[in-house]
């Protein structure tokens, strides 16, 4: 399923950075220091955007997005995702988002503006590139190696929800 978020909901959840607030990761030591990441990996201001009656609209689309897939999801009774905010120079290189978070099944994001230069979101094995226009919802699995380009120009913003198997209403992956 091709899902698109409308310029007006780019803008809505770019919004929500302010309303909620945000900090930048690398001052971040319960975030940071467990999964060895620091400043020359990344630096990027990142805001915890929860679900409550002015948000419960992103949480039935992302559940929308992935019904035909996880017709069980329970996205709609989530408790947050995160928006970003890349100013020039942010980056976050290569990396798993499972090796930070072990219940992390998926990854779901667009980026949600395009007035900015670099920022690719790119990925490895499968080796491509993500995110690629405005607003277009990706889905990615949470083992993709995948890293955040340097931003040469502008401010990039994106949101990334780290769906888990519950989420999902599937059973936990066995390793």
């Amino acid at each position: 399923m091709i899902m698109k978020l409308t310029n007006d909901q780019c803008d809505e959840v770019i919004s929500w950075i302010s309303y909620f607030g945000k900090s930048n990761v690398r001052y971040c030591p319960d975030v940071c220091s467990p999964a060895g990441l620091h400043k020359s990996r990344l630096d990027y201001n990142i805001c915890e955007v929860k679900r409550e009656e002015s948000t419960q609209w992103f949480f039935d689309l992302i559940s929308d997005f992935l019904k035909d897939e996880y017709p069980n999801n329970k996205i709609k009774e989530g408790n947050y995702f995160y928006a970003h905010e890349f100013f020039t120079g942010g980056k976050f290189t290569k990396h798993v988002d499972r090796e930070r978070q072990n219940d992390w099944a998926l990854i779901i994001g667009a980026k949600l503006n395009d007035d900015f230069e670099g920022g690719e979101l790119i990925t490895y094995n499968p080796d491509g590139e993500l995110a690629t226009e405005k607003g277009l919802l990706y889905k990615m699995d949470s083992e993709v190696l995948h890293e955040v380009t340097e931003i040469t120009k502008g401010t990039r913003y994106s949101f990334v929800y780290f769906i888990t198997y519950k989420e999902l209403g599937t059973e936990t992956k066995l390793f």
